[in-house]
């Protein structure tokens, strides 16, 4: 009389979840975890299993994995083109490419998670070295960041939520606020921009000359402001009268990633978000 056959007792191996500051809930939806031809292969010789998650992945073994532990390898790749305008990767080149290696670091968070950068976010600190660029890498079209995950699975059965919770953490970008103000009554003096929440302080008006001959004044943030995907920011652009303090607008449009100029501050070229305001 033959054997039943064996049931498959899956657990989770491990996961890499992907948070980005910009967004309300934390999950960038134009991020994607994609495994390497290489790993796709290895996964199904391990009888290993992939399954998305909120912002990320999770990889379930079916028991058969070798104990001794092995690498995986991912890209993490972004669909949307404006992800780097978004997103705060300090000194990180176009070109260039992340990679965060579990053995190099995983370094222990208070809610259990290991982070796999240096720093609290990702930043060009995790830059992989010229040439690395290791498996699934496409020449001239580098991912965000190349993911390479060691496993070792459990000595003895796991249940189905276990596994090390492995996090990459992606920063929103900040930036100096410019605002251009057109259309002001040219008999009242330069307006001013005032913080209800009284958070960020901005320069004093200055006048500006826009294409066309047309004037204007511009007011720029005194340091630079997080990018948000629903900003919460309350600035009122205000003026000064005779008769007291007049409110322009009482709720400013807010920067977004998109608009963008360059200025020198304090004798650095610097990217800065314009905001354009008709009166």
């Amino acid at each position: 009389m033959s054997s039943p056959p064996r049931l498959l007792r899956w657990s989770r191996l491990f996961t890499v979840e992907v948070r980005h500051e910009y967004f309300a809930n934390g999950i960038c939806p134009g991020l994607v975890l994609r495994e390497t031809p290489e790993t796709s292969r290895a996964m199904v010789n391990l009888g290993l299993v992939r399954r998305d998650i909120a912002g990320g992945i999770a990889v379930f073994s079916d028991g058969s994995a070798p104990q001794d532990g092995f690498d995986l390898d991912f890209l993490l790749e972004t669909t949307d083109p404006a992800f780097h305008s978004y997103s705060e990767i300090e000194g990180l080149a176009g070109a260039a490419a992340l990679a965060f290696d579990s053995s190099r670091c995983a370094v222990p968070q208070p809610d259990g998670t290991r982070r796999l950068h240096i720093a609290p976010e990702a930043s060009a600190a995790d830059c992989m070295e010229p040439g690395a660029a290791g498996p699934g890498f496409k020449p001239g079209v580098p991912p965000v960041a190349l993911v390479r995950i060691r496993a070792t699975p459990p000595a003895e059965a796991a249940s189905l939520l276990s596994g090390t919770r492995h996090v990459i953490a992606f920063g929103a970008r900040r930036r100096y606020w410019k605002y251009f103000v057109l259309g002001q009554d040219t008999s009242d003096p330069p307006p001013s921009i005032k913080d209800a929440d009284a958070q960020e302080e901005f320069e004093p008006a200055v006048p500006a000359l826009l294409a066309g001959d047309r004037p204007a004044v511009t007011l720029r943030s005194k340091a630079p402001i997080a990018l948000r995907e629903r900003p919460a920011q309350r600035f009122q652009l205000r003026v000064r009268t005779p008769a007291g303090e007049r409110v322009l607008v009482k709720r400013l449009a807010v920067a977004t990633p998109q608009l963008l100029g360059k200025e020198t501050i304090d004798g650095r070229e610097v990217v800065v978000s314009e905001i354009y305001v008709n009166l």
